[in-house]
């Protein structure tokens, strides 16, 4: 998959986002589930510096038990206040992209937003939609983006793939791989954290 800029600053930021819920099967009541977030900054290119991550366990209540979608938007609406806000990883003349393997996440930033909004947070068939409280936080971590110099842009990037061979790390392919691989490990690590209430 390939993301193209208009900008013409050097290649963007890489920053990789993946949610993760265990007992995304069980019903909410079960108080079973846990979830949790992971975030992966690739340092800049030729920095010294350790890459700038988040491993945390994913709020749940009664009304918002943990769920995969919810888990996926928590990270991919976290990452984008993170690298928006004061204490950012990565510096504001910079372009960012921010990489989600979760396709629901990625076209809810990139498309449905603004349609949502439009039609009153309802879907097509007049219902209202799922996650709300998410997509509304989401909706904010947007405007936030888009008054930067330099935009963040979401793209979706492949899962679960096994370390490409015969590559050099330096590339697009490993390194998109690497930092999923890692956005996942803290997502994974995070499920068995306590949650915050």
């Amino acid at each position: 998959m390939s993301t193209s800029f208009s900008s013409p600053c050097a290649a963007p930021r890489r920053v990789y986002v993946d949610g993760a819920c265990s007992g995304n099967h069980l019903p909410a009541s079960s108080g079973l589930r846990s979830g949790g977030i992971g975030i992966y900054v690739e340092p800049a290119p030729g920095s010294e510096a350790e890459a700038a991550c988040v491993s945390e366990p994913l709020r749940q209540t009664a009304e918002y038990p943990a769920t995969n979608n919810r888990a996926e938007l928590t990270a991919l609406a976290h990452a984008i206040e993170w690298v928006c806000g004061d204490r950012s990883p990565v510096e504001r003349h910079e372009a960012v992209l921010v990489l989600c393997d979760n396709h629901l996440a990625v076209s809810t930033y990139n498309s449905y937003l603004d349609t949502w909004s439009r039609n009153g947070y309802r879907t097509q068939r007049g219902q209202p939609i799922a996650n709300l409280d998410l997509v509304q936080r989401l909706e904010r971590a947007k405007a936030l983006a888009q008054r930067r110099a330099h935009p963040v842009r979401v793209a979706e990037v492949r899962a679960h793939r096994t370390e490409p061979r015969d590559v050099a790390h330096d590339t697009l392919v490993w390194r998109d791989w690497h930092g999923n691989h890692c956005a996942d490990e803290l997502a994974v690590a995070a499920v068995g954290a306590p949650s915050v209430t």
